[in-house]
Formats: structure tokens, sequence, C-alpha cells
């Protein structure tokens, strides 16, 4: 009455185990034993210490290139420039960083050959942003006043901040003097090389005019023929802004750095020991700050010329005469 089911054997199937309940385990286990993900971790861990010096190393020359690629527009502006103001460069300014109300054109001028208004138009800060396509600097100054997030500061992106500049702890004693709208802050990354005169000035002084002070005339202005050597010559160079870019040990670790121009005593440090120059000619070179600050007799701060046949600070020096 019952017919014959046949049993099926689930432990062999051709001759051979089939091992089910290793299989059924095998199947469902879905996650990682804590040794593998150790393994996991450490792994990760090995990659990213070796790709992060790397990324590092990357970050830094792209805002290495960011620098030389502003300092090249300044460049370009002074270029500019002076093909329009019959060679002449922009007006340097009174060097003192509480002139700069003067030389921004915030005070009144009596009894001079010039105005206000000279001052105010000549002043390297004003006269080259406009041909980059930038409001003149004293307008950035008046407009913090209302609102201080318009001052270029890092990390912006402007042509005024070298990406890899630091803002100084101090930036309360960057306070600009005699403004009339109030007590604006100036920062600046790109300045001036403050020698680059120095003997046009004192030649003028000596053989024309003993008691001049030319310092303070927007309209004595040296014109760009006559840098000598334009493709080793310093026009603008990255100043420091923060005296650690500096060793503690360095003689001009210490220097004031409210500079609306310089020189090597204030010259760069943040671009892997070294900074940019942007020179007479529109090119702009690396230089290792150890280097650019040392004299022609190999000292730092020596009594010997910094003119040099590979860097020049005063193309009408007595070096190159």
């Amino acid at each position: 009455m019952f017919g014959f089911v046949p049993v099926l054997d689930l432990h062999f199937r051709s001759g051979y185990p089939l091992r089910m309940s290793k299989l059924v385990n095998s199947r469902s286990r879905t996650g990682f034993t804590l040794l593998e993900l150790l393994v996991v971790i450490a792994i990760i861990t090995l990659l990213i210490a070796l790709l992060f010096p790397a990324l590092s190393g990357a970050n830094r020359k792209a805002k290495a290139v960011q620098s030389q690629s502003n300092l090249r527009q300044w460049g370009v502006a002074a270029q500019t420039y002076s093909n329009e103001n019959k060679e002449g460069l922009p007006w340097f300014g009174v060097g003192d960083w509480s002139e700069l109300s003067y030389n921004f054109g915030r005070i009144p001028v009596t009894g001079q050959s010039w105005t206000q208004r000279e001052c105010e138009r000549k002043f390297w800060a004003n006269a080259l942003p406009p041909y980059l396509d930038q409001k003149p600097y004293g307008d950035y100054l008046t407009d913090s006043l209302q609102e201080p997030s318009l001052l270029p500061l890092p990390p912006s992106d402007s042509i005024y901040i070298d990406p890899a500049a630091g803002i100084p702890d101090n930036l309360d004693d960057y306070v600009v003097d005699n403004w009339p709208q109030g007590q604006p802050r100036a920062f600046f990354c790109y300045v001036p090389n403050a020698s680059l005169d120095n003997t046009f000035q004192s030649t003028y002084l000596a053989e024309e005019s003993p008691g001049y002070d030319i310092a303070t005339d927007p309209n004595f202005v040296m014109k760009r023929t006559q840098i000598q050597k334009p493709g080793v010559t310093v026009l603008m160079l990255e100043k420091r802004t923060r005296p650690d870019e500096l060793r503690a040990d360095d003689v001009f670790s210490n220097v004031d750095l409210r500079q609306h121009l310089a020189n090597w005593r204030h010259f760069a440090a943040r671009h892997d020991d070294g900074g940019h120059v942007l020179r007479g000619d529109g090119s702009v070179q690396y230089y290792l700050n150890d280097t650019i600050t040392t004299d022609s007799t190999g000292i730092k701060d020596g009594g010997a010329d910094y003119n040099r046949p590979e860097i020049v600070w005063d193309p009408l020096g007595a070096a190159l005469q």
C-alpha cells in the first residue's frame, strides 16, 4: 500500500562528502575578523603616511606657483604704467610706515609744487592695481573701516596676497595713522625694492639740490630705462609677514615687518626657506633666504655691498659703475 520512497543521502554525492555544515557556515559569514580589520587599518595608515608628504609638497608647490603668478602680474602692471608715463616707475612713497596716509593722498599737501591728488594717484599701491582690474589699495583701506573682511588677508585669493603668507599675531600694530575716516590696517605681501632708487636719489641731492626732500615728491621718480641690468635687478619682492618665517637666531629675525617698501632684510622665507623676487625685465626668480640676505663677502648684515652679479638691489650703485 505504501510505495517505496528513496532516501537521499546528503552526506555523499558521487562518493564524496559534501561537508554541509562547513558550506553553510562559509555562506552565512558576512563580516571581518578582528585580525582582518587590524590589517586593513594598518594598510590604510601606511598609505596615508606615504601619501601625506607628497600631498603636502604638492600643496606648497601650488602656493609657490600662485605667488609667482601674482608677482608676474605686478610686473605687467609696472611695465604698462611705465609705458604710459614716459618710462617712469610709480612713486614708492615716503618709507616710514607712519607716513602711509600721506603716501595714499589722505593728508592735505600745502606749500609744494605737487598736490594731494598726485600723491594718491602715483603711489605704487594705488597706481598699479587698476592695471590688474583691481581697486587702488587705498580704497580697500577705506572700505575695510565699514567692513573689515574687505581688507585682503591670507588666505584670500587676491593679487595682494601670497597664499603661503601668514597673518601677524599683532595685526593691530599695522594701523595706518591719520586716516581721515578712522584707523584702517594695511597688510602687504608684495612690495617694491626699497633700495632701487638709493643712488638715484642720493646723486641728485649731492649734485643738484642738497636740501630737497625727494621722498615726499610723487613726481620725482626713477625711470625704468635707468635700470642697467633689468634681468638681475630686484623690482619687487615677497616680504616676510611673520617673524617666525626665519629662525630665531637669524640676524634679521627681529626687523620691523611693517613695511610698504623692503629689501633683503625683510625678504620672505615661507617657500621652502626662501622666496621670490620680480626682476626689472618682468621675470620671477626664487632665492633661498640665506642666499639673498648674505652680502658680497658672504656675511649676513655685513658692511659689504649687497649688489652681486646674480642679484642687484641698487642698479646705479657703485658696485655696478
